[in-house]
């Protein structure tokens, strides 16, 4: 806290403060003001603690703070140097137990830094207190009745000040802390990459050990064999041009051919299910490009080629083979485990969250979670959205609890996003750290004081270093793929370009991004069932897969399984199942695989229906047996509240060719009424009768008066808040405030759904009200609501239209409309609630 001065009582404390005496008359009053010194914080670091504990994800357990001191480079993390050895035996081609002989096997050096860097963020201000004098801060510095004793010790204004310097501080770090990326459009989130954009580009720009192989076709000739050894496992490819190409006896008529072979080995090799490498060649057979598909792996694979079938690997020496390596792999695998964002719903949410939250988690390394305390943060929306599903569907709405610490974020609300990482009550143990300048090495302190010896100006120096470090990604989970902020960061180069292993200087550059991300996601959609004219019934399985662009080559198989045990299969997009005798309601799966490039497994996605959304297809049959009707009206209300009218007052203005200018605040938006030249130049008659006129075809209420003895304007208002006249005539302190009910007329509209879904419900709805004046959508059925602005500006007369699109459970959709005609000459009064209704029914379905 500030040290601050005492005031002219308290002579015992007269050695820390001094007196600088003036004459003042205000309202009247004679007196002298006391200026009293301020000093700077008497810690830095207590400061910094005080206004690092408003922040909610340090107070929940998930952000420390780190001291990075004050350097041009910022905080440094080295994870100290390692080697790695391949070792060799029989199994893996090596000398056998019997063998003697020297087979010496490279070492590798992993050397792992990190470099975070801090951004200045500060707060600077600056005032003359004497400008307080006659405002409504004055009480805050020198209390009502005692201006001749000068201000209190302890200055509520300075008080006021550094705390909301500290609360709009901690604000910033925790958007910046979580969302942030640098120079973005919002200022709060814009000081540096947050967490977010870190384990995104951590995420995406990982890179992998790649090598060429260029093989001299002046030794790869007729009768010659390339041999090929990846760990243990050995493939030899003969080339001999005068016989068909044999792939079982590894004989092949081309280079082509052999390298094809060579390939299709090599692309087939697995660990846990999952591929080792990505190999490729070119048209002519001479070159293979292989690239490791784990970060931290190698690709551990030796060509040579000889003139027989067998080769002694442990003499071999790479012959009519040049090895190139184009990039190094990762020092450590240290990349977030990412999911899908997803928008969750009321229909989803109850399976999909807890697998996603389940996905995530499940790619954490389990060995480097032992002995940590890990915490779910959530979109609190997410998390009542799920608590809602689990009671209609009568589950345990604490189930999540179960499993994971959960906490509801503030920061998080209404972005949809989660994540899971250490959560710790001790400090130095969390994953997530927040940058701080403890020690404040070479920087001013913070300050609140006197900017010189006159007493004029008080200045506040709040200025600090921020940032936030990530110790671990691999400890970080989060449903950051494909998100609202990955798109934010698309196109972007980190801000911090030494902040994660991927972007070290030391690293090789050009980066090979995951294939296995690509953010294709398989989906389909069943249409309405139709009968053809030839009277047989059919629906279509439409596809909605996402992820694929103009570039790719996709194919799509679908697994179509009835209840009643018979099953179909296309291989096409969008197929259309047809039958003879429609049985309804029928039940069915479908099973989707969609591959991005045509026959590549390394990139595809399933959607199977039943185990994605717990539940099998059911279909009852012709949308046109439903009996679709909806009533809709458009009800006009009197409603009184209450509102405060209070008094400004206002001394003559200043006119100038324009007149003069009115500034006032309507719920917080400032304004301005301009009184023109004409009105300003006659007499104050003239003004009032022009305020008053504003008044009320505004709806304020309120008047104006004039009171010529002390030729001072009076306007009262409710909603309003007066300020000033142009050229700096500021209204007076609102004063003889009263409460009266004001009343008001609200119009509303009401839709009441009398369809006959055949025991199916509403799965979707959108509704859309237009007049003259604009639109207005829902999306759920309107009740009671307000449609005031869009009714009461038409005028006398007007069309008035309703639509609604609606989508049944089972695969109805309905597209409707309905028009009203509207006359405020027929219907004016306001007995007659039911100002406009109308109804939709089947016959003006458009279509079905």
């Amino acid at each position: 806290m500030a040290t601050l001065g005492t005031s002219a009582k308290e002579k015992k404390h007269e050695n820390k403060c001094y007196t600088c005496v003036d004459n003042l008359n205000l309202k009247s009053a004679t007196g002298t003001i006391e200026c009293r010194r301020y000093d700077s914080i008497e810690s830095n670091m207590i400061e910094t603690l005080i206004q690092l504990s408003l922040s909610e994800l340090r107070e929940l357990g998930y952000i420390g703070s780190a001291n990075a001191g004050v350097t041009p480079n910022g905080i440094e993390l080295d994870f100290g140097m390692d080697f790695r050895f391949k070792p060799q035996s029989r199994g893996t081609r090596g000398l056998t137990a019997i063998q003697c002989g020297w087979h010496p096997q490279p070492v590798e050096m992993i050397q792992h830094k990190k470099v975070i860097k801090h951004e200045r963020i500060y707060i600077n201000w600056e005032s003359c207190l004497r400008q307080v004098l006659g405002t409504t801060l004055q009480g805050k510095v020198y209390p009502a009745g005692r201006i001749e004793e000068g201000s209190e010790a302890m200055n509520d204004l300075t008080e006021e000040l550094m705390d909301a310097a500290r609360r709009d501080m901690a604000h910033n770090y925790d958007m910046s802390d979580l969302l942030g990326i640098f120079g973005h459009h919002m200022s709060e989130r814009a000081h540096y990459d947050g967490t977010f954009a870190q384990a995104w580009y951590a995420y995406n720009n990982a890179y992998y050990h790649s090598m060429q192989y260029s093989i001299d076709t002046d030794v790869w000739t007729d009768g010659m064999v390339l041999h090929a050894k990846y760990g243990g496992d050995t493939k030899w490819f003969k080339l001999d041009s005068s016989l068909p190409s044999d792939a079982s006896q590894y004989r092949f008529e081309s280079r082509v051919e052999a390298v094809h072979a060579l390939s299709v080995w090599l692309n087939s090799l697995r660990h846990n299910d999952q591929k080792l490498v990505d190999v490729t060649y070119n048209s002519s057979g001479s070159q293979v490009w292989a690239t490791h598909k784990h970060t931290e792996g190698t690709i551990d694979l030796a060509l040579e080629v000889n003139n027989g079938t067998v080769i002694d690997w442990t003499c071999a020496t790479g012959a009519g083979v040049t090895y190139t390596q184009l990039q190094n792999s990762m020092p450590i695998d240290e990349r977030p485990a990412l999911v899908k964002y997803r928008n969750y719903n009321k229909h989803n949410v109850l399976e999909d969250l807890p697998c996603d939250i389940s996905d995530a988690v499940n790619k954490m390394d389990r060995q480097l979670k032992r002995g940590y305390n890990f915490g779910l943060a959530i979109d609190p929306k997410i998390m009542e959205m799920y608590k809602a599903a689990a009671l209609r569907d009568k589950c345990d709405p604490m189930a999540l609890n179960s499993l994971y610490d959960i906490d509801e974020v503030d920061i998080l609300d209404g972005t949809g996003y989660w994540f899971y990482t250490i959560k710790d009550s001790n400090e130095s143990r969390r994953n997530i750290r927040h940058l701080t300048d403890q020690e404040r090495t070479g920087l001013d302190p913070i300050f609140i004081g006197p900017k010189d010896n006159m007493c004029n100006n008080i200045v506040m120096n709040y200025d600090s270093l921020g940032g936030v470090a990530v110790w671990d990604f691999r400890l970080f989970a989060s449903n950051l793929l494909c998100s609202p902020i990955a798109s934010e960061l698309e196109g972007r180069e980190p801000h911090q370009p030494l902040l994660i292993p991927c972007l070290c200087e030391e690293a090789i550059k050009g980066c090979v991004k995951p294939t296995d991300d690509g953010c294709i996601e398989a989906g389909f959609m069943v249409s309405d069932v139709k009968q053809t004219a030839d009277g047989k019934y059919q629906f279509t399985i439409m596809d909605t897969t996402t992820g694929i662009s103009a570039m790719d080559n996709p194919s799509h198989n679908y697994l179509i399984q009835f209840d009643d045990g018979s099953q179909y299969e296309f291989n096409t997009a969008n197929p259309t199942v047809t039958f003879d005798v429609w049985m309804f309601p029928m039940v069915f799966n479908v099973i989707q695989t969609v591959y991005k490039n045509a026959g590549d497994e390394s990139c595809k996605d399933t959607f199977n229906y039943s185990k994605t959304q717990g539940d099998n297809i059911t279909i009852k049959g012709d949308c046109s047996l439903i009996e679709l009707s909806l009533d809709w009206d458009i009800t006009k209300k009197e409603m009184t509240n209450q509102v405060e009218v209070c008094d400004y007052s206002f001394e003559k203005p200043i006119i100038d060719g324009d007149g003069f200018y009115i500034n006032y605040s309507v719920d917080g938006t400032n304004k301005q009424l301009q009184i023109p030249a004409a009105i300003a130049a006659g007499d104050w008659a003239a003004v009032t009768a022009y305020i008053n006129m504003f008044l009320g075809d505004n709806d304020y209420l309120g008047t104006a008066s004039h009171d010529a003895t002390t030729d001072v304007l009076t306007i009262s208002g409710t909603n309003l808040v007066w300020l000033e006249f142009n050229h700096g005539c500021r209204a007076s302190a609102p004063s003889n405030c009263t409460t009266m009910d004001n009343t008001f007329e609200k119009y509303v509209l009401t839709v009441k759904d009398r369809s006959d879904y055949d025991n199916d419900t509403l799965l979707e709805s959108t509704f859309t009200l237009t007049t003259d004046c604009g639109t207005l959508v829902f999306d759920e059925i309107p009740y009671n609501e307000d449609v005031t602005d869009l009714i009461t500006c038409t005028g006398s007369t007007a069309t008035i239209k309703l639509e609604a699109s609606l989508q049944t459970e089972l695969g109805c959709s309905f597209d409707v409309v309905s028009e009203v005609a509207y006359d405020s000459n027929v219907n004016p009064t306001s007995s007659n609630l039911n100002r406009m209704s109308s109804s939709i029914s089947e016959e003006e379905t458009i279509k079905k």
